[in-house]
């Protein structure tokens, strides 16, 4: 659902369902169900806007692979100079297991914050483009085996629809 009250200012709104199957693993089959809220608000005349968005999942599967989430996300949006769109955001997520961890014998915690900046360019009319993205994660968890840093560059052709 997205309502726009004027020419500035745009807010969406979603409900999402997935059913998972992994067949590699059963215990992780369920489905998970997700509510989002995301606002965008245009700056310096159009040509970049803000924006920030809040977010709670629940992941049905079983035992300790069931878990709720909260998300947040916040960025930024520009217009740049050879019809090139820089785009800077960040995210947080705070993940709670349901169950107590198999091997572990606790209840898995995962905090993720994750940044990022792009730049791409249209090769061809609205939907062939180049993205170039420079990314850093990091996962800290109560339980060290899930605790990671991730840096991550990508180059890539985009197709949109």
């Amino acid at each position: 659902m997205t309502w726009q009250p004027d020419d500035r200012l745009t807010v969406k709104c979603s409900y999402s369902y997935d059913d998972n199957s992994y067949f590699d693993d059963d215990n992780r089959t369920g489905h998970a169900q997700e509510i989002a809220a995301d606002i965008y608000y245009k700056i310096l005349e159009g040509k970049a806007y803000l924006f920030a968005g809040l977010a709670y999942e629940n992941n049905s599967a079983r035992a300790d692979q069931s878990y709720t989430e909260a998300k947040t996300r916040a960025g930024i949006s520009l217009d740049t100079p050879w019809e090139t769109n820089l785009v800077l955001n960040g995210k947080y997520s705070a993940r709670r297991y349901d169950e107590t961890d198999n091997i572990y014998g606790v209840q898995r915690e995962d905090d993720k914050y994750s940044a990022a900046l792009s730049v791409s360019r249209r090769l061809y009319r609205d939907w062939l483009a180049v993205l170039l993205e420079m990314s850093y994660s990091k996962n800290k968890s109560n339980i060290n085996d899930y605790e990671y840093d991730k840096l991550m560059t990508t180059l890539s052709l985009t197709l949109s629809y």
